[in-house]
């Protein structure tokens, strides 16, 4: 994917994968917002990965969430 993107564009395009992501959207959906084969995100700590690590990241954070909530709602009391 070769395309000019002014930069209120490119924003939007990276929100809206971002919003995907967080909402475990197909990843073939995400897949459009992003030049696959150049793609390269460079994360904190040194951390660098490619699409597909990018969202196994996601789902590893989703899943974390999930986990949290189930156990918060059966600690509480009533």
């Amino acid at each position: 994917m070769s395309m000019k993107l002014t930069r209120d564009e490119l924003v939007a395009r990276l929100v809206k994968a971002g919003e995907l992501e967080v909402a475990g959207a197909p990843a073939a959906e995400i897949a459009g917002y992003f030049d696959l084969e150049n793609f390269r995100f460079h994360g904190p700590d040194g951390f660098e990965t490619d699409f597909g690590g990018l969202n196994s990241y996601f789902a590893a954070i989703r899943a974390a969430l999930w986990w949290s909530k189930e156990t918060w709602l059966r600690a509480r009391p009533g």
